[in-house]
């Protein structure tokens, strides 16, 4: 099966990001966990990349939990161009 199509978007996923200016860090929802971050993160954070990968979110984001809340509890949220952005304070 040809995979190329998909290494070719996670590709254009990765530039998009890392062409962000703000720190972005993409989380894994059920675990909580940070699997992909952008150099903005590592310098707002003070950490290199390989520091934050895997790590808890909670770790560096002071409203973790009521982040998580507002997720699970409010089917659909996040995923409207209406709703209001989150503003989230970072740990350092």
């Amino acid at each position: 099966q040809d995979v190329s199509w998909r290494r070719e978007a996670e590709r254009r996923v990765r530039q998009l990001l890392e062409s962000m200016p703000d720190a972005m860090l993409v989380v894994d929802a059920p675990s909580r966990r940070i699997v992909l971050v952008n150099e903005a993160a590592e310098r707002m954070f003070g950490a290199p990349r390989d520091a934050l990968l895997g790590q808890p979110l909670g770790r560096f984001v002071e409203q973790c939990t009521a982040l998580a809340a507002l997720y699970s509890s409010a089917p659909g949220c996040g995923t409207s161009a209406d709703e209001a952005p989150i503003e989230l304070t970072g740990l350092r």
